[in-house]
C-alpha cells in the first residue's frame, strides 16, 4: 500500500499574558502538524487517512518551575488526544506512534477472514482527524480545544469536542470537584443547566422538550470559558438523537460565583 507521510513542526506566535498579575513568563506554543492522505484522489481505494493539528506550550523562555508546569499540561493533553496510545514521548514521536497504531488496527482487521466469505475486508477508507488549538491564556488559565474527528464507515462519522482548562500555576486540569465548593454546588450548577437549557428550547424551534434526556443535563466535566461566562458542551448523542447534534448551555459567570472555591484558579480569572 502506497503512503504518503508529511511531518511539519512550526513556531507558533508567541502570546503574551493577559492578566494584571506579574511574575509569569511568555508562554511560547508550537504546531505539530501531521498528513497522511495518499488516496485523497481515489474514494475507491482501501487506506486510512489523518490530519493531525495540534498545538501545545513548549519550555522555551520560561523558569524551571514553568517548564515542569508546561510539561504537565503537554502530558495531560497528548495523553487525552491520542489515547490509549501515548507513553510520554515526545510530540513528534507521540503522533507518529499514533497514526502507525491506528493504521495497523486497519490492516489487522482488513486481514480478518470469515468461513465461507470471499472478501470481508474493509469497502472504505477510516478517516482520522485530530485537532488542538490554544483559546485563551493567562496568568492563571490556559484553556485548548480539541475536536476528534473519525469516519469508520458507519451511517454517521463521529465528532467529539473536548475542553481542557488548566491551572497556570500548578498545570492541574481545572474538573468539577476542585472548582466547586461541594456537592451540594454540583446539584445546583446541574439545576442551572436544566433551566438555561429550557430557555433555550423556548427560543429555538428545533430543539425539543420530550427528546431531551434531561437526566443527562448534569456537569459532564466538558466546558469551556470566555471572560464573562462559562459554557457546558453536550456532544451529539449526548442529550438525544443524532439530529439533535451538539448542544451547548452557557451560563454568566455571576450566576455561577457563589458555587465556586474562591482559591480556584478560575475564580481568580473572574473576580480578582
Amino acid at each position: 500500500m502506497k503512503r504518503i507521510l508529511l511531518l511539519v513542526l512550526v513556531a507558533a506566535a508567541t502570546l503574551a499574558a493577559t492578566s494584571c498579575h506579574k511574575g509569569k513568563g511568555t508562554i511560547v506554543f508550537k504546531n505539530y502538524e501531521y498528513e497522511d492522505n495518499p488516496f485523497a484522489n481515489n474514494e475507491d481505494t482501501l487506506g486510512v487517512q489523518f490530519s493531525i493539528k495540534i498545538q501545545l506550550p513548549t519550555d522555551e523562555k520560561l523558569s524551571a518551575n514553568e517548564s515542569a508546569v508546561m510539561k504537565i499540561i503537554r502530558d495531560t493533553l497528548l495523553s487525552r488526544m491520542l489515547e490509549p496510545y501515548y507513553n510520554f514521548q515526545e510530540p513528534e514521536q507521540a503522533i507518529q506512534d499514533y497514526c502507525d497504531s491506528i493504521r495497523r488496527e486497519f490492516d489487522d482487521w482488513g486481514d480478518v477472514e470469515v468461513p465461507g466469505a470471499q472478501d470481508v475486508g474493509p469497502s472504505f477508507q477510516w478517516v482520522q482527524e485530530l485537532s488542538l488549538s490554544l483559546d485563551l491564556v493567562s496568568d492563571d488559565i490556559l484553556v485548548f480545544t480539541g475536536s476528534i474527528y473519525a469516519d469508520l464507515g458507519g451511517e454517521h462519522p463521529s465528532r467529539t469536542t473536548l475542553y481542557f482548562l488548566f491551572d497556570r500555576g500548578s498545570g492541574a486540569l481545572l474538573k468539577e470537584e476542585t472548582l466547586l465548593t461541594g456537592n451540594e454546588a454540583h446539584t445546583t450548577l446541574g439545576d442551572m443547566l436544566k433551566e438555561q437549557l429550557k430557555k433555550n428550547i423556548a427560543s429555538h424551534e428545533e430543539l425539543q422538550s420530550n427528546a431531551i434526556d434531561w437526566e443527562s443535563v448534569v456537569p459532564n466535566g466538558n466546558f469551556h470559558i470566555t471572560q464573562d461566562s462559562i459554557i457546558y458542551h453536550y456532544d451529539t448523542y449526548e442529550l438525544g438523537d443524532y439530529d439533535m447534534g451538539d448542544i451547548e448551555i452557557a451560563l454568566p459567570c455571576f450566576k455561577v460565583k457563589e458555587l465556586l472555591n474562591p482559591q480556584s484558579a478560575l475564580y481568580k480569572f473572574w473576580f480578582q
